[in-house]
């Protein structure tokens, strides 16, 4: 990547793609050769398309080799909003329109690799601030399970002192943390939820409603699993923003 602008590579064909007319703030190359083996290995013929990601293929020649796999995305500033080619304009981003939402949520953690600030201090802030991002819903159960610490700088550790965060290193390959057609029953999904939840309360009033939970999804109530990120550092995210 030279200036953010322009690369060159000399051993892969690259495709572009741009909104029109709208210039992106950066260009960055993406390898979407992960997540579509892992959609033709878990879905084969029932997969919506081949592959998943086709706008990585280059031309109508190519193959599923790594190197068709790879593709330029422009980035651009989320704050602005997503851009509608429909309406040439930009509309703020929400999980309803586009799968993600920026928040404006100050914390009073101060230790972001204390468990228990994580538990009785971020989960309830977020806790608070779950109804914003699903307006005109009612929220009948919310869990949060698997926090952790991620970064470049970090190695894979799971500690099960409850005194310290999870830390993973970030994630090069585009891929999908909770694939729900995966699970063989939804008596899977939830129990892996509920062995990998974090209580947010004490007293013993954060008992898990398991049986609850799966008669209201089986009686058509809709669940969804949301990932909260946030960046931890004063410094401003340079790379692996997502990952």
């Amino acid at each position: 990547l030279h200036d953010g602008i322009s690369f060159q590579v000399s051993t892969v064909k690259i495709s572009k793609t741009r909104c029109h007319g709208h210039s992106p703030w950066r260009e960055v190359e993406i390898d979407y050769s992960a997540a579509n083996e892992y959609v033709d290995a878990h879905y084969g013929e029932n997969s919506p398309s081949s592959p998943y990601f086709h706008r990585c293929v280059t031309d109508s020649s190519s193959d599923l080799s790594s190197t068709s796999n790879r593709v330029v995305e422009p980035i651009f500033d989320a704050r602005k909003g997503i851009y509608d080619h429909d309406l040439e304009g930009y509309r703020t981003a929400s999980l309803p329109l586009c799968g993600f939402s920026l928040l404006n949520l100050p914390s009073d953690v101060t230790d972001w690799n204390a468990i228990d600030q994580i538990q009785h201090v971020y989960l309830q802030e977020l806790e608070v601030c779950i109804p914003s991002i699903f307006p005109g819903k009612q929220t009948r159960h919310v869990e949060f399970w698997n926090p952790m610490l991620r970064g470049e700088d970090y190695t894979i550790q799971r500690d099960y002192d409850d005194t310290s965060m999870s830390t993973s290193n970030v994630a090069s390959t585009v891929h999908i943390d909770t694939d729900i057609g995966a699970f063989e029953s939804l008596d899977e999904i939830v129990g892996m939820v509920e062995n990998n939840r974090v209580a947010t309360r004490t007293g013993g009033t954060d008992d898990f409603s398991r049986v609850d939970i799966i008669d209201s999804i089986s009686n058509g109530h809709r669940f969804a699993i949301v990932n909260f990120w946030r960046n931890i550092d004063p410094r401003p995210v340079e790379s692996a923003p997502l990952a």
